[in-house]
């Protein structure tokens, strides 16, 4: 049925939600863990998975232009944005992306969609940053880079409608509060 199949994606879900690590012996003290954290946008994401060849023909799309009112049609070569199963299909491919991240190269970063949370002490936040980015290039895909919602990190950062503050995590507090 479809809820125990909504069961099972459910645990296979929280089971993966927690990721631990030790402390680098760098950190002498909670004193010295400063965290910061930023979110990194995927630049059209759809667009940058292709769709299947063989619905090439259900990929066409109709556009009325408006002067001279002639019907001109594009076919679509990525995924179509908002369509359900180019959600499943991005959203794998985004797993894949966070999986590689995290077990590969020990950055902590979780996605939601095309958002990438990343968090990293204040002392590698360059270097972890440059790292997810080198990833994201050698794998071929375009992020954000400029615009007005590419940030800096920081203690207090926006991710998903959320302000995350982690300004005062090294004295035992951490906020998040709607955007």
């Amino acid at each position: 049925s479809s809820s125990s199949a909504a069961s099972d994606v459910y645990k296979r879900q929280s089971q993966r939600a927690v990721h631990e690590g030790q402390l680098h012996s760098s950190f002498s003290s909670a004193d010295d863990l400063r965290l910061l954290g930023r979110l990194l946008d995927i630049e059209k994401a759809f667009k940058q998975l292709p769709r299947r060849v063989a619905e090439a023909d259900l990929t066409v799309l109709a556009v009325r232009e408006p002067s001279s009112e002639r019907t001109l049609f594009f076919e679509a070569l990525g995924l179509p944005f908002g369509a359900r199963k180019s959600v499943w299909a991005f959203c794998a491919a985004a797993r894949s992306i966070e999986w590689l991240a995290t077990e590969g190269l020990g950055l902590p970063v979780c996605h939601y969609a095309d958002d990438f949370t990343h968090l990293e002490p204040d002392g590698t936040a360059e270097a972890g940053g440059r790292a997810l980015e080198s990833l994201l290039k050698l794998l071929g895909w375009r992020w954000k880079s400029e615009g007005p919602k590419v940030f800096p990190y920081s203690a207090t950062f926006t991710c998903l409608g959320a302000v995350v503050d982690l300004s005062a995590l090294h004295l035992g507090r951490g906020f998040v509060r709607n955007k």
